[in-house]
């Protein structure tokens, strides 16, 4: 069978994940405690995800390394909970993203193994010890991922933006020589601030949240080793645009009353809107205060004769006209 998989052509990372099979013994009639959880697969299902992992891995090596790296990693297999309690679904929860969120477990210690034993049941299993506060979805995922330049102990440095901050993550397969980490930020990708320094705590596994980002923020991390040498990772970009002509939407138009304008930000705004006439002359306006995500407000257009007006969207550094049409 093909294992459920995520895949990302464009940043070379893929996910191949299992079914599941579970036994939960817990002391209460609640998950008020941390539980053992034992995670059942047939040896066969482990062989066939990770048989894909690695082909996926020597199909896209080729591409990887002509886009800068020194090629694509299989890293030592992942359990991983869906954030939100939900139950587990293939397509949205083995996104490489996802899966590189704080929510994983490596499969090392409490990993039992690849080969037929121990058998329990007829089938192999994983077990972790007071490590599961809450039931919910999740799978083992088998991982490919990209080796950057600089060092090979340094699997992965990602960013994504969240509501109001920008989420910074970083893998590593190995800190024996790494003393801390230094992440920097800058506005121009020029001239770097230092934006947080973080001690090695061998979890392998690091997160920071820029709880006040630029609007267009650089990020690089650097890793300092025991003897003070100095390696830089690859930079990330995020960048907070506000709004885009695709992200509005207004309706009905042709109107014969009301006016339904939706927005859809990355950035806290506030907005002036405003209805002018073809002479450009304001006839009414709104001040909009829009949240991260999804907007919309109702402009009241009852008043106004039948005509071709304009309305105008204007943020603090944004500009947006379009022609609507009031009808009888």
């Amino acid at each position: 069978n093909i294992p459920s998989s995520g895949q990302d052509f464009v940043n070379f990372e893929a996910n191949f994940g299992m079914g599941r099979y579970w036994d939960v013994n817990v002391t209460s009639g609640s998950l008020n405690g941390h539980v053992n959880v034992r995670f059942f697969y047939p040896p066969a299902e482990y062989n066939v995800a990770n048989t894909a992992a690695a082909n996926w891995r020597t199909a896209n090596e080729p591409a990887a390394i002509s886009a800068g790296y020194t090629g694509l990693a299989q890293l030592t297999p992942y359990w991983f909970k869906t954030n939100d309690a939900s139950t587990y679904a293939p397509a949205p929860d083995l996104d490489p993203t996802t899966v590189n969120s704080s929510n994983i477990l490596v499969l090392n210690d409490d990993f039992v193994g690849t080969d037929a034993l121990p058998i329990h049941n007829n089938r192999n299993y994983v077990q972790f010890d007071n490590q599961i506060t809450g039931f919910s979805g999740g799978t083992a995922a088998f991982r490919v991922t990209p080796v950057n330049i600089l060092d090979n102990s340094l699997v992965q440095f990602r960013g994504r933006k969240q509501e109001t901050v920008n989420v910074l993550n970083w893998l590593v397969d190995s800190e024996e020589d790494i003393a801390y980490y230094i992440l920097e930020r800058s506005k121009d990708a020029v001239e770097f601030e230092q934006l947080a320094k973080l001690n090695n705590t061998n979890s392998l596994n690091y997160q920071f949240v820029d709880e006040l980002p630029f609007t267009n923020s650089y990020y690089r991390l650097r890793l300092v080793s025991l003897d003070g040498s100095v390696q830089h990772s690859n930079m990330i970009n995020l960048s907070r645009t506000g709004l885009n002509e695709q992200s509005i939407n207004i309706y009905p138009n042709p109107t014969q009353g009301n006016l339904t304008v939706e927005f859809d930000t990355d950035l806290e705004l506030n907005a002036n809107l405003r209805i002018l006439d073809v002479l450009g002359r304001t006839l009414t306006q709104e001040n909009i205060e829009m949240q991260v995500g999804k907007n919309k407000t109702v402009l009241d257009l009852n008043n106004l004769p039948s005509a071709v007006y304009i309305i105008s969207i204007e943020t603090v550094n944004q500009k947006f006209i379009k022609r609507i049409t009031k009808s009888k």
